[in-house]
């Protein structure tokens, strides 16, 4: 018997052992997996955690929870978060004023303890505080308490969500949270507690009328009787009280839960809440993603903005529960005038005193509501609060969240699917993401209908992610407790360790491109020198100019916070807090451009201009600033009733007057207000006398094309869409426009919808050292283009929509001997005219009648405005005739570029061979050889690429990359896959065959023909 209790007291210690082994290998692993995200620095939530924690900060012997009946101790602070170094107040009411005590402990894993005990108050004298006042038309409950004790944050305390312990001498105890930041400490994640929602939920006092959350409030009946009523609950609630039972949120259990788990793990933390999401105090370029692990249902105007501008700064989003930002509230000061003590949300009355975005109702409601869905920012919606229990159910198994899962199609996960759940709902706008995987799909059923829970997972081409749990449970599976649930740990640390290697990868490439030999200096030099730098020894491009612009504009300094900056806001189309649109879409050195804003308030402004390029990877530089300027609400625009053009005639508010010694470029006018609202607007600027080896069309056309302003759910229309009527948000192909403006700015903040392509392409090849001048696709359509001056005219972004003039000019060229490069797919497809605005001023609309073509109203010589493909009175010729393929269909999910005919010039120094693939760089739309269509007659064409792919509706295609050289030697090229500059610059989609090729060619069209230089002896 002795022998059996030593054997089993040695293995349960073996156990023990290996437990901690495993508790300490996965910080490690977790710690080495990230090592290299930015400059190194210690984990400083690892070494947290490694102190001994405390487990009876909740329930200790002969201390009792108190309630918020008796209220034998509750208390509340003086604020939801404070930063190290600062101070924050606690209040308390004591039934029996005698003496209590705080206890200041910080959750986290602690080896299960749960949290640590960090400092505790003297003794305090306690006191019955003045009961709460109650606002008549709001019911508001709010406490005037005095305060009981301060404690100041030391500077070296770890961020966390922390809890204030309050027991009384009599034995009773409660509770108030609240997180301490590191406003200036980087980390790999910033986890935002709710406590916006928490406040929501709360009904302290819950006794007699009183208790009023956003939800419910009580009512006395028969005398006695007492009953939650919706109809009684407040519109407004305060900070300024305590939370209800024992003061630990309703929902905090989610929270504590994943903070367990993720601690555990070793994942570097800091930590904030909704209300510092609100303040603008959390910088989303300091982390890799911000996480938001509980029920965050509750989010203000400013909460939405600063979660959009992460994504946009490239920060992924990781909701990990369910019904999140669904409605919508305004943070309000309390009547004494402290900031941010009052949350409001009307729900279903009229909001007196709605703000932008809108009245404090739900999200998706209509004007006056936001008309901001949620699934707009998460890619699902709440569908049902339910009190069924259901499994969640697999999908997409082969994807890469469920890896190491063991997980199969169909297969369920017991007892997730409760309380909440969202679902993707298809009538709804999603984000634009480039990959958006349903990971869950489960049936349930509430109150007899029958609804369908999804889980979401969206990437943007850039690698941000978006995922949403679907299920209020998710964290609950991560516990370490009989909640947990292996494969949900497993599939969250997919979800976290990939956010991390996105920025890990970004941060890569970033000391690559700096790093890079590839430029231009050394590629002119001899084989061995190359040798030397570690350059590819194929040839080379021919030598540049001694003097290069571009090359010598580069080496400036250049400023990264051009498009995200700390406390700034990126601005959208339905608040229109600040839009701007310029006087034309190019302007010559020498000349001026005039800009045209619309700001809410009538606030001041100030115009920022920025060219973009490379800059040793700031990727732009400021070149000047308007003065402050006098903002203003410019007049609505006006809607053509004939053609559903959407004009805008405002005031110009700055005109910029270009230096003659500006290279030429794409700049940004970068708009901010005085309330911190950010949005954008693209020109040219030109160098008409300028020679260069390459021109960069930029394909303003195509972006206006595409403008959807106002993208408000009811007004908007692009040559795509427009709104239905009477059903907000619902996109109806028959209510597009078949005129668009320059005379409006663009959708959301103002970058052109995909801009980043053409931003890709400037990126590489300015810090390849080209040597280039920019113009746009209007200059192109104008004849403002000599293609005598250039080697090749490229055009690197979507370049969909052409003139008749457009297509002339480059078919002029490719005559003169002058090389075109088309760097995407469903290039010149559209046939379009460009006249002039109603008060004269010329090529300010773009015409697009598509349809039949007998809609068109007034075809010109070339034919009507639809596909130049279409036979008469259509144009009848075939982009292929240009181009060598054509666009041949819209891809669902990006697949691999099949490699075909590998020996060409074009595939020299990339080390592939035929039938190699390249993952993931067939995207978005793509062209091919279309047998039923002429080809360039009289030339070498090669067909460098041959990858299958699949249509929605199961048509299976075949995608082409096209080059052909004519006899006279001019190059055009065709990379036939939209997503193709994203492997020039695109964290996480760079490749580096791609870049050789994309080279070569580029190296090959400046061979072919060097631009005639001007002589003294002419």
């Amino acid at each position: 018997m002795l022998r059996r209790r030593v054997r089993k007291a040695r293995t349960v210690m073996h156990r023990k052992v290996e437990d901690v082994r495993v508790s300490l290998r996965a910080p490690l692993q977790r710690i080495a997996s990230v090592a290299a995200f930015g400059p190194a620095r210690s984990n400083r939530t690892v070494t947290e955690n490694l102190h001994e924690g405390t487990k009876d900060w909740r329930r200790t012997k002969g201390v009792r929870a108190a309630n918020d009946v008796d209220q034998q101790i509750n208390a509340y602070a003086s604020a939801t978060s404070v930063n190290v170094g600062d101070s924050i107040t606690f209040h308390a009411t004591v039934a029996d004023a005698r003496p209590y005590r705080v206890a200041i402990h910080r959750l986290g894993h602690y080896d299960g303890a749960g949290a640590r005990r960090l400092v505790e108050s003297p003794e305090l004298t306690g006191t019955v505080q003045n009961a709460p006042s109650i606002d008549a038309d709001t019911g508001m409950v709010s406490c005037d308490w005095t305060a009981g004790w301060t404690l100041d944050v030391p500077d070296d305390w770890t961020s966390g969500l922390y809890l204030a312990v309050f027991t009384s001498a009599s034995g009773w105890r409660c509770f108030t949270p609240f997180v301490v930041r590191d406003d200036e400490r980087r980390a790999r994640l910033c986890v935002i507690l709710p406590f916006s929602t928490y406040q929501a939920d709360n009904m302290w006092p819950r006794k007699d009328e009183l208790g009023r959350s956003l939800d419910y409030g009580y009512d006395v009946y028969e005398g006695t009787k007492v009953r939650r009523l919706f109809t009684h609950r407040a519109m407004r609630v305060s900070f300024d009280r305590p939370y209800d039972g024992d003061g630990l949120p309703a929902q905090l259990a989610l929270d504590h839960s994943f903070i367990r788990w993720a601690e555990r793990e070793g994942y570097d933390l800091t930590y904030a809440t909704s209300v510092d999401l609100h303040t603008g105090r959390i910088d989303p370029t300091k982390y890799a993603g911000l996480v938001f692990p509980g029920h965050d249902e509750y989010w203000s105007g400013a909460m939405r903005d600063a979660a959009e501008a992460a994504v946009t700064a490239g920060t992924s989003l990781a909701f990990l529960t369910a019904n999140n930002v669904h409605w919508h509230v305004r943070l309000e000061p309390a009547p004494d005038g402290r900031p941010n003590r009052v949350v409001t949300c009307y729900k279903t009355p009229a909001d007196p005193a709605p703000e932008a975005p809108g009245a404090t109702t739900a999200w998706r409601i209509k004007s006056p509501g936001p008309y901001r869905t949620e699934q707009a920012l998460l890619g699902v919606q709440h569908l049902r609060s339910t009190k069924e229990v259901a499994p969640l159910v697999i999908r997409s198994a082969d994807h890469w969240f469920w890896d190491g899962t063991g997980l199969s199609n169909g297969d369920k996960i017991d007892n997730l699917v409760t309380g909440e759940a969202d679902g993707h709902v298809t009538a709804v706008a999603k984000p634009a993401f480039a990959h958006h995987a349903i990971l869950a799909a489960s049936p349930f059923t509430d109150r007899g209908n029958n609804y369908t829970q999804n889980t979401s997972l969206g990437e943007f081409r850039d690698g941000t992610i978006v995922f949403a749990a679907g299920v209020l449970n998710w964290p609950l599976a991560l516990g370490d407790d009989g909640t947990a649930d292996p494969r949900i740990q497993r599939a969250t640390r997919n979800l976290l360790d990939r956010i991390l290697r996105r920025r890990l990868m970004f941060h890569q490439r970033s000391e690559q491109h700096r790093q890079s030999t590839r430029r231009l200096a050394v590629a002119a030099a001899s084989p061995a020198a190359r040798a030397r730098a570690g350059a590819s020894t194929a040839p080379a491009q021919a030598r540049p100019n001694p003097s290069n612009p571009t090359d010598a504009e580069n080496r400036l300094a250049g400023a990264p916070n051009w498009r995200k900056a700390q406390g700034v806001r990126a601005a959208n189309d339905i608040a229109q807090q600040i839009n701007a649109y310029a006087s034309a879409t190019s302007v010559n050195v020498g000349e001026s451009i005039s800009f045209h804003a619309t700001v809410a308030g009538a606030q001041p402004y100030r115009i920022a201009i920025h060219r973009l390029g490379h800059y040793d990877g700031a990727g732009a530089r400021l070149m000047t600033e308007s003065p402050e300027l006098t903002g203003s609400v410019q007049p609505p625009p006006s809607i053509d009733p004939d053609n559903g053009m959407i004009t805008c005639d405002w005031t110009p508010g700055w005109t910029l007057e270009v230096p003659q010694d500006w290279v030429s470029g794409t700049y940004m006018a970068v708009f901010t207000s005085a309330a911190g609202w950010r949005c954008f607007t693209p020109f040219v600027v030109r160098q008409d006398e300028r020679r260069a080896q390459l021109c960069v069309v930029m394909s303003f056309t195509t972006y206006q094309a595409y403008n959807f302003w106002p993208l408000d759910g009811i007004r908007g229309k692009n040559l795509y869409y427009g709104f239905e009527p009477g059903q907000p948000g619902r996109q109806d192909h028959t209510r597009r426009a078949h005129q668009v403006s320059f005379d409006r700015p663009y959708h959301r903040d103002g970058i052109p919808s995909r801009f980043d392509f053409d931003l890709d392409f400037i990126q590489w090849a300015e810090r390849e050292g080209y040597d280039l001048v920019y113009a746009s696709s209007i200059d192109l359509h104008l004849g403002r283009i000599d293609p005598t001056k250039y080697a090749g005219l490229v055009f690197p972004g979507h370049d969909e929509y052409w003139s008749g003039a457009m297509r002339d000019a480059a078919e002029a060229a490719v005559t003169a001997g002058t090389s075109l490069a088309f760097l995407t797919a469903n290039n010149v497809y559209w046939h379009v005219r460009i006249g002039a605005a109603s008060d004269g001023r010329p090529d300010r609309v773009v015409t697009c009648y598509k349809g039949e073509v007998g809609l068109d109203p007034n075809p010109d010589e070339r034919g009507a405005t639809v596909q130049f493909r279409v036979a008469r009175p259509g144009p009848g010729d075939a982009e292929q005739r240009l181009l060598g393929v054509q666009y041949n269909g819209i891809i669902p999910a990006p697949v691999p570029l099949v490699v075909a005919q590998a020996d060409h010039w074009f595939w020299a120094g990339t080390g592939v061979a035929d039938g190699d693939e390249i993952e993931g760089m067939v995207g978005g739309e793509a062209d091919g050889v279309d047998s039923r269509h002429p080809t360039p007659e009289g030339v070498s064409q090669t067909i460098l690429s041959r990858s299958p792919y699949q249509l929605r509706n199961g048509t299976d295609l075949i995608q082409n990359t096209s080059v052909y050289e004519t006899p006279n030697g001019a190059i055009v090229f065709a990379a036939g896959s939209l997503d193709w500059p994203a492997g020039l610059n695109r964290p996480e989609r760079v490749d580096q065959r791609i870049q050789r090729a994309t080279a070569n060619v580029l190296n090959a069209i400046v061979r072919a023909k060097k631009p005639k230089r001007l002589s003294l002896w002419r």
